[in-house]
């Protein structure tokens, strides 16, 4: 009978438990100081397994970071057009630049702005 008692004590801790954290997910939007408007995640290129490419707006400015397992790394910082036209979709007749071209020219900028510091 004690038996009983524990499971079914342990089975209410787990509902708990769950029914807390769901409202917390829904209520609090998360973890604590987490705001959807803060930061935005405006495009990702996967380029291996474990490796992407990603375009992230914080405070009006844009970062172009490589994730990895080892980290998050800054490879460049971005214009807002550099940024838009990662994220842009077609309008008629309109080519998209390759992703590999908006790179090229953000380290291209990057490696400029270096050397005129």
């Amino acid at each position: 009978m004690e038996l009983v008692w524990t499971l079914a004590a342990v089975v209410i801790v787990l509902y708990l438990t769950y029914r807390c954290s769901r409202f917390i997910a829904v209520r609090g939007g998360g973890f604590a100081g987490a705001s959807g408007t803060a930061m935005r995640l405006l495009s990702r290129l996967p380029i291996a397994q474990d490796k992407q490419l990603v375009v992230a707006e914080t405070g009006g400015r844009y970062w172009l970071l490589g994730v990895s397992p080892a980290g998050i790394q800054l490879v460049a910082e971005l214009t807002e057009e550099e940024a838009m036209a990662c994220v842009k979709t077609p309008t008629d007749g309109e080519a998209i630049p390759e992703f590999s071209e908006i790179l090229r020219k953000g380290l291209s900028s990057l490696v400029k702005k270096d050397k005129h510091d």
